[in-house]
């Protein structure tokens, strides 16, 4: 799926240098000024010399300073890192930081088992906006919905097994992983269709997949929930020229052919040496 979506992304960028136009222009053109993303964030990791006391201030300090520094209206984090306990402090020490305005959501990753996520929700549902993927199970996930008012999105693209469990809100994809650009609006429409939302998730934001993100955020009308978006932590995007931040809420793709990038060959060779040499990494174990 991954090197389908990255052939299908390749020959997209080829016919908007062809045309000598942005690719969100070959897509039909911009349905909105900038591709709205979230200021998003993982959890502090207890690893790096943190307790499980410091993590609600920690991460209320880097929610306003993320919230401040993108202009976004949505923070997402990650939770099931730590207690449960912990996790409804952050999420209260969040809301405090970033105000009334911002929305919360947050996200689970299939961490929690079903009391665990019904303990989590109990206390922090009056001010949650939404939960991804907080119990492994779809059943549970509708279960979770019915007793609680808070959205839930799930990675789960297939539509027709998505019928069964008509509680679950929201649908969170991949334009690595559903069929690249062209994947992802037919996909979007027609989840949209079922009247669920749909947005990408973050894909790692090197520059070309990232940029893919941007221009598909400007020109596809169902992508109108603010994407996940990790730009911010990443070292280096493997393109040239400064990074495409969020800022206003958003990030507007510039007016060049295609998508707008070039290949940073160096930065490419250093990180293709580092995989050879270290083989696959997270922020958590990077050598």
């Amino acid at each position: 799926d991954a090197a389908f979506s990255a052939v299908e992304i390749a020959l997209w960028d080829l016919i908007g240098q062809d045309r000598k136009l942005p690719l969100y222009k070959v897509l039909g053109g911009a349905v909105r000024e900038r591709a709205p993303f979230v200021a998003y964030a993982y959890t502090v990791a207890l690893e790096e010399g943190h307790t499980e006391a410091e993590v609600p201030s920690l991460m209320a300090e880097i929610a306003a300073k993320s919230i401040a520094a993108t202009g976004a209206t949505l923070f997402e984090f990650k939770v099931g890192r730590h207690s449960v306990a912990c996790d409804i402090a952050t999420v209260r020490a969040i809301r405090a930081a970033v105000g009334p305005h911002v929305e919360l959501a947050v996200d689970a990753n299939m961490a929690f088992g079903i009391e665990q996520a019904r303990e989590f929700l109990a206390g922090t549902a009056d001010i949650l906006g939404g939960v991804e993927e907080p119990v492994a199970a779809l059943a549970e996930m509708a279960l979770l919905r019915r007793e609680f008012p808070v959205p839930v999105s799930t990675h789960c693209t297939d539509i027709e097994k998505l019928r069964a469990f008509p509680e679950i809100d929201d649908i969170v994809g991949d334009i690595n992983v559903d069929g690249g650009i062209s994947g992802v609006i037919r996909l979007a429409a027609a989840i949209r269709s079922y009247d669920r939302r749909f947005w990408l998730r973050s894909n790692g934001e090197t520059g070309i997949g990232w940029a893919a993100m941007c221009h598909l955020g400007m020109a596809c009308v169902a992508l109108d929930r603010p994407g996940q978006a990790l730009i911010d932590w990443i070292e280096d995007d493997l393109i040239t020229g400064d990074r495409w931040l969020v800022r206003e809420g958003g990030v507007r793709a510039p007016d060049k052919p295609g998508l707008g990038v070039e290949l940073d060959r160096d930065a490419f060779r250093h990180y293709a040496e580092l995989y050879r040499t270290h083989g696959a990494f997270t922020r958590y174990d990077a050598p």
